[in-house]
């Protein structure tokens, strides 16, 4: 099952859903209803731009060596 993806509307809130998919944790945007996974190609951000820490966490798990600096980004 394809991932839900919708234009943005810059009211960017990503959170972890209930059920996971496929083993890994799925997090949609209540700003858009998007939804994002471990593996997609590109990496949620908030409505200021910071990557949440959920979000960050879950990259490392694929990407241990990935640094998200100071504010979160």
């Amino acid at each position: 099952m394809d991932l839900v993806s919708k234009p943005c509307k810059e009211l960017c809130d990503w959170a972890e859903t209930p059920t996971p998919r496929d083993g890994k944790k799925l997090f949609e945007c209540s700003g858009c209803g998007s939804q994002w996974m471990r593996g997609e190609p590109w990496t949620p951000r908030q409505h200021d731009g910071t990557t949440p820490p959920a979000v960050q966490a879950e990259i490392r798990i694929s990407q241990p060596w990935l640094s998200f600096g100071s504010g979160g980004s």
